[in-house]
């Protein structure tokens, strides 16, 4: 399925060392590719959805397009290339792992020698990370000390 959320379970524990919008952005230019041939019906027409951006040659252009989107960050530019070199290779590694119609090292060899049909497996230990980094946002909210004090604050009045 394009554009899941799956593919943060990287970016989000390396959030400290890279450009998490940029690594965001570049996932998302990924996975263009197989939206666009789902939303065109062109899957029903024989279509693979991994295709030229699924390769190690479109996810370095793709990471390069977002690098390019990111040139206005001044004096930001590591975080930033970090993110979208460490985001459309983890993107490719992930999506060969789980998707058999992935050639990432087309047009050289054909095939995906990394496919090891291991969604299930891939789709949980991102759910347990992604899980976990969400825990630790909603925790930093403070939700409930803020309700504390807007109920112990407004019950004078």
């Amino acid at each position: 399925m394009p554009l899941t959320p799956f593919h943060l379970a990287v970016g989000l524990p390396l959030r400290k060392r890279i450009s998490l919008k940029a690594f965001i952005l570049v996932n998302v230019l990924i996975d263009l590719e197989p939206a666009a041939v789902m939303f065109f019906g062109m899957d029903k027409m024989g279509y693979a959805l991994h295709q030229g951006v699924h390769t190690l040659g479109g996810a370095t252009l793709m990471a390069f397009v977002a690098f390019l989107c990111g040139m206005a960050c001044k004096g930001k530019w590591r975080p930033w290339l970090s993110g979208t070199v460490v985001g459309a290779y983890s993107h490719l590694f992930l999506d060969a792992l789980v998707h058999s119609d992935v050639a990432p090292f087309s047009p050289f060899f054909s095939g995906n020698p990394l496919f090891l049909d291991i969604h299930l497996e891939v789709t949980i230990a991102c759910g347990v990370i992604l899980s976990y980094y969400l825990t630790k946002w909603i925790e930093s909210l403070r939700i409930e000390e803020r309700w504390a004090a807007r109920t112990k604050g407004g019950s004078g009045r």
